[in-house]
């Protein structure tokens, strides 16, 4: 009989909480207001949390990604140098081998004018950089070969300006051309590249989520507690039981 009569007691206190709180609600648009935002900023909050998460494993999946290319295309980090920083430095360095080319091959653009020229001291210039890239990228055989046509050449050009500026402007213009190939060897791979931007990119993405997550969270503790408070006013003069009976049937209404 005692567990029936607490059952009863238990369920009257409940319809009692119910009854006060719905009244608080039809008589206080204050309290209509203070539920409303209550539910809102929970929403969000939930919402928030969840593409915080999201961002979290798309982060952890992007670096993954991006430690797997780099322990496959560099797996003892020789290739240190930037793929943005490597790319400008030999725009930089074709620009002044085409510069050297065209001051050692000036007596011959003279003859046959500026235009061709310039066409003439950009394929030389293209020359040192392919020789330069296939040098990176060949084996040591086939460096020396490179090796070999970088010093005909560098002749040639010295052969046809025939002076001892001629040679040392060749001469600068292999060194040139030796350091853009130490250089693309040492440049990590575009791949890589890529894969990195993608981490940091999530990575920032994340931090963002996470950044909004807890400001809805706090937020949403707050509306939370106004409404909470506000039924605990309501409650104050209440038995203890019926109090906490509606505060916890206003949460649930949250």
């Amino acid at each position: 009989m005692t567990s029936v009569h607490d059952d009863e007691a238990r369920a009257a206190r409940r319809q009692a909480a119910r009854a006060l709180v719905g009244g608080l609600l039809a008589g206080n648009p204050e309290a209509r207001s203070l539920l409303s935002e209550a539910s809102h900023w929970r929403g969000l909050a939930a919402h928030s949390a969840a593409l915080a998460a999201a961002a979290s494993r798309a982060a952890g999946l992007a670096r993954l990604r991006y430690e797997e290319l780099r322990h496959r295309l560099d797996p003892r980090g020789h290739r240190r140098a930037r793929y943005p920083v490597a790319c400008a430095l030999v725009a930089a360095i074709g620009l002044a081998l085409v510069g050297l080319a065209w001051i050692e091959l000036t007596p011959w653009i003279d003859v046959t004018g500026r235009p061709a020229g310039w066409l003439v001291a950009t394929a030389v210039a293209t020359v040192w950089l392919s020789g330069a890239w296939l040098a990176a990228t060949a084996g040591h055989s086939r460096r020396a070969l490179l090796a070999v046509a970088a010093a005909a050449l560098a002749a040639l050009l010295s052969g046809l300006v025939g002076t001892l500026t001629g040679v040392l402007l060749a001469i600068l213009s292999a060194l040139l051309a030796v350091i853009t190939a130490a250089l693309i060897a040492r440049a990590e791979p575009v791949t890589m590249a890529r894969g990195r931007r993608h981490w940091r990119r999530a990575t920032r993405h994340r931090d963002a989520a996470v950044a909004t997550a807890q400001a809805d969270a706090e937020t949403a503790a707050t509306t939370r507690e106004s409404w909470l408070g506000l039924i605990r006013v309501a409650t104050a003069a209440e038995d203890e039981c019926l109090a906490r009976e509606a505060i916890a049937v206003a949460a649930g209404m949250i």
